[in-house]
């Protein structure tokens, strides 16, 4: 069920934590860098950590060219481009997870005109063998194998293995999983077919009941949670129906009350809303914005590290791309960054520096570009504060990296009130450690590493994050097994 309202995008005067006039808007802070101007016909992106080297890497598809390749990155943003394979017409669609259930990203590639959706082995420092996960599908236009949000891979059947989501216009227009046997053998499972020219589709456990859903659009008008019955046959909820020609779909907690809701485009209707759930899995539809020409693909990130979920989202006709920072109460204020995307499709929210905050990635199809945004937030001083505040708090973890629980110390400049959180590399709050008035002088807490539902969190990086009522320092933290 879905009620449908606009609510107006408006100017914020004050931010979260920042005032706007005082401090920069989030595209203000992103700094355009071509890795790659003649990438033919640029299609997909999605980035990670592939030669397990520590910095972060992507891999990219060139639709005309018909070749995917990866790209090392040496750490100081010098990227070394590797082909996967070639004689890949119209290779359009990529994604990155662990296939093979080990430590090391493998690589999903598909094609608008060959026949074969393939996975690629990685042995862990990027040497990649070539495997078919299906033959037959011939105008694949979507593939997925990881939910890039919360870094999950996709266990659609929930037995601790991978599979893959995909979607094709021919044979069939349908949406179908590949069920993975835990040998990287793989078994098609059709979701619906039929369904006039399906487009973006991702999987996560909406109704939060156990098992992994599908939220998938099409060209036919329509957005449609496909439920998992926690046997895999799936029922269909129409969340949209009628809404031009929907073309991209994401999940995540945007207001932060504990459910799944969505963000949406819609490139017909020129549309960017995102979809309250109420808790009970009834929606209700919020248009960001209602003139956004060329809607065709939008992601969620904590783009400014305030907390709270913003949406980015591409105008494709239009060549534009943007940030709709959230308030916090989800107003959403609209920021331009980059008016040059004449026929960008994707883009990927990463942290390609390494600085802690996220920069973003992304593939022209018209320009042959490969771009990424530096994102600079980090290291900008906010309002009031001075260079030196990290070094005046001296805001430190230790062991760091840590095992089982980590010791946060920092020391009180003056009386006030103190919040100190961990959060994921998206921006999602992982637990908030304080956030009460604080004497002057040294502080420290250890913490056990698990969230605030007392789950003990998946290795990897995080954001440590102080906030006082003049500066905020963010220090990054790596769990390891």
């Amino acid at each position: 069920m879905i009620h449908r309202y606009m609510r107006t995008t408006a100017l914020i005067v004050q931010m979260t934590m920042f005032s706007v006039s005082a401090f920069p808007q989030a595209g203000e802070l992103l700094t355009e860098h071509i890795i790659l101007s003649d990438y033919n016909n640029a299609c997909g992106i999605a980035g990670v950590d592939l030669d397990g080297d520590g910095d972060k890497d992507f891999v990219a598809s060139s639709f005309d060219g018909g070749y995917v390749c990866w790209f090392e990155n040496d750490g100081y943003q010098t990227f070394t481009q590797h082909q996967l394979i070639s004689n890949f017409p119209h290779a359009n669609v990529v994604d990155v997870a662990h296939i093979d259930s080990d430590e090391d990203f493998d690589i999903v590639v598909a094609s608008n005109a060959a026949n074969i959706i393939y996975w690629f082995e990685n042995d862990g420092v990027g040497n990649f063998t070539q495997h078919t996960v299906i033959e037959g599908w011939t105008s694949a236009t979507f593939v997925m194998a990881r939910n890039h949000f919360d870094s999950t891979d996709l266990d659609i059947d929930g037995d601790g293995d991978t599979d893959i989501l995909a979607a094709t216009v021919s044979p069939g227009d349908m949406v179908s999983w590949f069920e993975n046997d835990g040998n990287q053998n793989f078994t098609e499972h059709t979701v619906k077919n039929n369904w006039y020219w399906p487009r973006y589709q991702t999987a996560i456990d909406i109704d939060q009941d156990g098992d992994m859903d599908i939220i998938g659009t099409a060209k036919a008008g329509e957005v449609i949670w496909f439920e998992n019955d926690g046997d895999e046959i799936f029922s269909e909820n129409i969340l949209i129906s009628d809404w031009g020609e929907p073309s991209s779909v994401k999940a995540a907690d945007i207001d932060q009350d504990g459910d799944i809701d969505l963000a949406a485009t819609s490139v017909g209707a020129n549309q960017v809303v995102w979809l309250e759930n109420d808790g009970t899995n009834n929606f209700s539809e919020h248009i960001i914005q209602s003139n956004y020409i060329g809607a065709i693909s939008v992601r969620i990130a904590d783009i400014d590290h305030d907390n709270d979920l913003d949406i980015l989202a591409i105008g494709w006709i239009g060549g534009y791309i943007a940030v709709f920072e959230n308030d916090g109460q989800q107003n959403f204020t609209e920021d331009i960054f980059c008016e040059t995307a004449y026929d960008m499709i994707t883009i990927f929210p990463i942290d390609l520096d390494s600085d802690g905050d996220l920069d973003i990635l992304g593939a022209d199809y018209s320009t042959n570009d490969l771009r990424w945004w530096e994102n600079s937030l980090i290291t900008a001083s906010t309002p009031g504060s001075k260079d030196s505040d990290k070094d005046q708090v001296g805001l430190s973890c230790y062991p760091n990296p840590f095992n089982t629980e980590t010791t946060i110390c920092f020391s009180q400049p003056t009386t006030g009130h103190v919040e100190l959180s961990i959060s994921d590399m998206n921006g999602k709050l992982v637990v908030t450690l304080i956030d009460t008035m604080l004497n002057k002088g040294d502080q420290k807490i250890t913490w056990n590493g698990k969230t605030s539902d007392g789950c003990e969190i998946k290795p990897g990086k995080y954001l440590c994050r102080l906030k006082t009522k003049k500066m905020e320092v963010i220090s990054s933290l790596i769990k390891i097994k």
